[in-house]
């Protein structure tokens, strides 16, 4: 266990409903090449059938440590414990689209391997797969999940904006389905931001966190955006493309452009709560 809060019975529980999903998991498909899928889920299953009796938001600070790896993957330099910490995306899942998005997911786990199950779940529901997992990435920042009081965590603050100029990131960049989040601290007023050489595989965004509330921006390959009305101002860096086998991922580099600028401001596309947030630390 990673909880503090745990004791003896607690975790008994959260064990029982862990492993008793995957038998009902094995049921669909024992055979998934994708572990993700396993672990994730019965993680989440603690959440959704045990109450506070779980382990799982011990896990979390695993998932936000890496943001820029590979989502879905087991390859993480904790041993592959982001499994367990990513079970807020089926959360996420359950959330927007009912508790039954977690059963349609499985029956296309038994239909398809690796991600295309995940892409077959999105294109069923007319989405790209890439956008759900951007609004999963985003949400992280908001913390916008009911045990975020637990979490302990916030996603990892891959650098500070102070001003205008070129700014890069301190890793080694991102990887398929994965995100950078950087503070965006200069003076209020309104700024353009603008991708440059990632050989156009890079998208942005922009969180404007006000009181309780978070308001989601696309910038695409760049835009402008006004921070005068917010507590707090985030740009987040996404790539789209997946790769089907989450363990063959490669690194992206990038610069962002930043500039004051006149022209027309992106619309919040929209709003999450902010209750849970905490500031990037």
């Amino acid at each position: 266990s990673r909880q503090s809060h745990a004791t003896d019975i607690s975790l008994m529980r959260a064990t029982v409903g862990h492993e008793f999903h995957h038998a009902i998991q094995f049921g669909y498909d024992a055979a998934e090449p994708n572990g993700w899928f396993f672990e994730a889920t019965a993680t989440w299953m603690e959440t959704a059938a045990m109450g506070k009796d779980e382990d799982a938001t011990g896990y979390v600070d695993v998932s936000y440590s890496y943001p820029e790896i590979c989502f879905a993957t087991s390859s993480d330099p904790e041993g592959g414990a982001i499994r367990y910490g990513d079970w807020t995306f089926i959360e996420m899942l359950s959330l927007d689209y009912g508790m039954t998005a977690v059963q349609d997911l499985w029956r296309q786990i038994a239909n398809f391997d690796n991600l295309e199950a995940l892409d077959a779940f999105a294109s069923g529901r007319g989405e790209a797969m890439s956008d759900i997992v951007a609004r999963w990435r985003l949400r992280n920042l908001a913390r916008d999940y009911v045990l975020a009081p637990r979490f302990n965590a916030t996603v990892w603050l891959e650098n500070t904006i102070t001003e205008p100029g070129r700014w890069t990131f301190t890793g080694q960049g991102i990887q398929e389905l994965a995100a950078n989040y950087f503070a965006f601290d200069a003076d209020p007023g309104t700024y353009y931001a603008g991708l440059v050489n990632d050989d156009g595989q890079l998208e942005l965004y922009g969180a404007g966190i006000s009181g309780a509330t978070m308001d989601v921006f696309r910038l695409g390959r760049g835009g402008s955006f006004d921070t005068s009305n917010y507590d707090f101002f985030y740009l987040m860096v996404f790539k789209p493309q997946w790769d089907n086998d989450p363990e063959s991922c490669v690194y992206d580099r990038y610069d962002i452009d930043i500039a004051i600028s006149k022209d027309p401001v992106a619309e919040p596309m929209r709003s999450v709560s902010a209750l849970n947030f905490a500031p990037l630390r």
